[in-house]
């Protein structure tokens, strides 16, 4: 079973990694011409669904050579936020709806935004703005009460 989960998430993590680099074309060029494009699935289906899953185990707090942890600094949240951006970006551009989701796992999976999904309209940045404040419950260990293992 947890072996299972970790393939899961691995396979997640570097969906994730894929979908950060491809958010970040040029909005310019026609997003059609790209055979494996995020932005030609916004523009042609005109919305999308994204699940932003952070790790929020003790060792992105505590732990580690140096007792710090894997994030110190909460730069996944500076990446989070740069992230949902650049969705808004994508949403603005092709004035297609994106719908994101923000979770976290740790002892569990935990759905962390204030409804299970926040639009992304174009237009407005009102979503964008909720998802940022709401990432920000990233960089406190005791709000999460989800930090103890990755199970």
């Amino acid at each position: 079973m947890a072996s299972r989960i970790t393939k899961a998430l691995s396979g997640l993590a570097t969906t994730f990694l894929a979908l950060g680099s491809l958010v970040v074309h040029s909005p310019t060029a026609s997003a059609a011409t790209d055979t494996y494009s995020f932005s030609a699935c916004v523009q042609q289906k005109e919305s999308a669904h994204v699940v932003l899953m952070m790790d929020e185990s003790g060792s992105m707090f505590e732990g580690g050579t140096d007792g710090n942890g894997s994030d110190p600094k909460n730069l996944r949240i500076a990446g989070a936020e740069i992230l949902l951006d650049r969705l808004q970006s994508v949403a603005d551009t092709y004035k297609s709806t994106i719908n994101v989701q923000l979770s976290g796992f740790g002892d569990n999976y935990v759905i962390r935004s204030e409804a299970d999904w926040i639009a992304l309209n174009p237009g407005s940045d009102a979503g964008a703005k909720k998802l940022i404040q709401s990432s920000r419950i990233w960089a406190d260990k005791e709000a999460l009460g989800n930090s103890r293992e990755t199970d």
